[in-house]
């Protein structure tokens, strides 16, 4: 109805004697009600132009103390007026009306409201689906970041991990079908590593850089035979592992991606030793493990209690032994494999396992490129391995590419494309079991595509890239502190996540058995970061050194794995460094032993061992060396 009333109505009686006041109002309890006022005698103004909402009729004490009550209530709300010609039978407000007026003529308005409707139905769901009550309510700070959820990130189940990275399924193998040509291997192994052909005498799986399948390492200097068992009077006090992954599909712009592209070539065709690709099928994942690699960490698990039962007892008997794993899906089926070999199905029981996120802004030294800016920002200066690699492929493929191109028509090879026909001998045969690749290359030409890998870590993450070792001493502090059981110290901080190692639960001194599960790089940043000069010698890009110590084959290989030995010997002999010391540290990669000797602090002994004093000494100056400012200053 009309907000105010100013007109005069005519003194009629008839109309006098019929007319009735409505107003709307609420009772006590907040319900509407419409409140009914009778007029005044007859030939009295039932209206009078007053500024009040309701006028007065002339008699009735009763009206008269009513409307009184109600002129009072009314001068305390100011309303909007709005003239009676503008009234909408529909009861609509007038904002809404002039909105719907303005969609009718108005493109561009009809497309804005639209928009503005659709932020509100987001907004709303939003609302609606966010986490409530200890979801919403508890926030914790890691690594730069914040996490809001039930749980901290590091009492995550492994089977609920959020931060897996990009994988993708494979087709399963089918070597039962697949008829493969027979070799020794078969039956023996569950891939077949001979490739029929070659040379028996050569054993290509143990020159496919980190594409290898784990094997024991021949060897870096020390006797393994002699001295890989320690002497009498000598204990392993605790043990220190830095575990690479198993054996995985590659990861996501592999080379071998380059294969079904060339498959899907328009009316190209094979022949002699290349005719089966004419029926080859790219089934190759990429990023997950495959079965021989969580049987590689299986075994290495199953390996650890035998070499070490004693000391992961100890730890699940005063609590649980600490495993630490990157968040990536490989990593952390890497972590749970082997801690299923150590301790069986049930090994939730006896462990506990640490995932620490990979993804950028958290700091992890079991994937420090994170923390690296410089290493992502500036690869081409920070890595410079890769563009070395393709010119030596350039080089060393040469004849092989003259070789094989004329077995193709209606297409064409390039060098790339034999190292990726390289590379997947190595993938198809972890993957599936075999591969016909394999036999397409000669030792020779094996022989340079494991150096080819060389350059790769060499140069992009060991000695020879720039921000090798600073991504590798991030790790080399907490193991540090781990061996003098003192707190993480963070005023050396450079890859290590804070939140982390100040937390005694989450970075314990008192283990006895420490597993950290991570990538090849990693662990050839670790090396660099040591500063051993056997790893550290310089590779030539323009041919082979046949002599050197860095191959990536018996650094990285699949299930590669780094241990430090904390040893306590009586009456072992010493001369030089060693001292009269009774505590030592031993190092071994890939069941070999390397001799420390070679650091300048260390005493130069048969059987590698080093000083516990002396191989502290020698890591005293570790975080000067490595150049963390390297990752992250903008001149590099």
């Amino acid at each position: 109805m009309p907000r105010h009333y100013t007109d005069h109505v005519d003194d009629e009686a008839g109309e006098d004697e019929g007319l009735v006041l409505h107003r709307m109002g609420t009772d006590p309890q907040g319900r509407s009600v419409v409140h009914t006022i009778p007029s005044g005698e007859q030939g009295a103004e039932p209206y009078a132009d007053t500024p009040t909402r309701f006028a007065r009729p002339h008699g009735g004490r009763a009206t008269d103390a009513l409307l009184d009550e109600l002129n009072a209530e009314e001068e305390s709300i100011a309303l909007p007026r709005r003239d009676a010609p503008e009234l909408d039978k529909t009861g609509r407000p007038a904002w809404l009306i002039d909105t719907l007026s303005a969609a009718r003529h108005n493109s561009r308005f009809r497309l804005a409201m639209a928009l503005v409707v659709g932020g509100l139905l987001v907004f709303t769901f939003s609302f609606a689906f966010s986490p409530v009550g200890d979801a919403a309510g508890k926030v914790y700070g890691w690594g730069a970041d914040m996490w809001r959820g039930k749980h901290r990130p590091w009492d995550w189940n492994p089977d609920h991990n959020d931060f897996p990275g990009v994988t993708k399924p494979g087709l399963p193998a089918n070597l039962a079908d697949d008829h493969p040509d027979g070799t020794p291997t078969r039956g023996a192994l569950p891939i077949q590593t001979s490739i029929p052909g070659s040379d028996k005498s050569f054993q290509a799986f143990e020159h496919m850089g980190p594409l290898s399948p784990y094997f024991a390492s021949p060897g870096f200097g020390v006797d393994n035979i002699k001295h890989r068992t320690l002497s009498d009077g000598c204990k392993v006090e605790a043990v220190h592992m830095l575990h690479r992954h198993g054996s995985r599909y590659p990861t996501s712009g592999s080379p071998t991606e380059l294969i079904p592209r060339l498959l899907a070539t328009s009316g190209i065709s094979f022949s002699g030793p290349l005719s089966f690709l004419n029926t080859y099928k790219y089934k190759l994942g990429a990023e997950l493990l495959v079965p021989l690699g969580r049987a590689q960490l299986y075994e290495s698990g199953v390996k650890a209690a035998i070499e070490y039962g004693s000391l992961l007892s100890s730890d699940a008997s005063s609590g649980k032994q600490l495993a630490r794993a990157g968040s990536q899906h490989r990593i952390v089926e890497s972590g749970v494999n082997w801690l299923a070999g150590a301790w069986g199905a049930r090994w939730r029981d006896k462990a506990n396992l640490e995932i620490q996120i990979e993804a950028p802004r958290f700091n992890t030294t079991l994937a420090p490129n994170f923390a690296c800016d410089n290493a992502s920002r500036k690869p081409a200066v920070a890595e410079p391995g890769a563009a070395a690699a393709v010119a030596w492929e350039d080089e060393y493929l040469g004849d092989a590419l003259r070789r094989l191109s004329s077995y193709v028509k209606g297409g064409a090879l390039t060098t790339r494309l034999l190292f990726a026909f390289q590379q997947a001998c190595s993938y198809d045969t972890v993957a599936f079991g075999y591969s016909r690749f394999c036999a397409l290359f000669t030792t020779q030409e094996w022989l340079d595509y494991e150096y080819a890998w060389d350059l790769v870590f060499y140069g992009s993450y060991g000695p020879g890239s720039p921000v090798g070792r600073a991504q590798g001493v991030g790790w080399v502090n907490e193991f540090v502190s781990r061996l003098e059981g003192r707190p993480w110290d963070a005023s050396t901080q450079t890859s290590e996540n804070s939140t982390l190692n100040t937390d005694p639960t989450l970075f314990p001194l008192d283990k006895k058995f420490y597993v950290d599960f991570t990538h090849d790089s990693v662990i050839a940043n670790v090396l660099a970061a040591l500063e051993l000069p056997d790893f550290a010698q310089d590779l030539p890009k323009d041919k082979r050194e046949p002599g050197r110590k860095y191959k990536s084959s018996t650094l990285v290989p699949f299930a590669a794995r780094l241990v430090f030995e904390d040893v306590s010997c009586k009456g072992i002999k010493t001369t030089g460094n060693g001292g009269g010391s009774s505590r030592w540290i031993r190092m071994l990669l890939n069941d070999a032993v390397v001799p420390l000797g070679q650091l300048q602090e260390c005493e130069k002994r048969e059987d590698g061992l080093c000083s516990f004093d002396a191989f502290l000494s020698s890591q005293r100056d570790r975080n000067v060396r490595a150049g963390w400012g390297n990752c992250t200053r903008g001149d590099l």
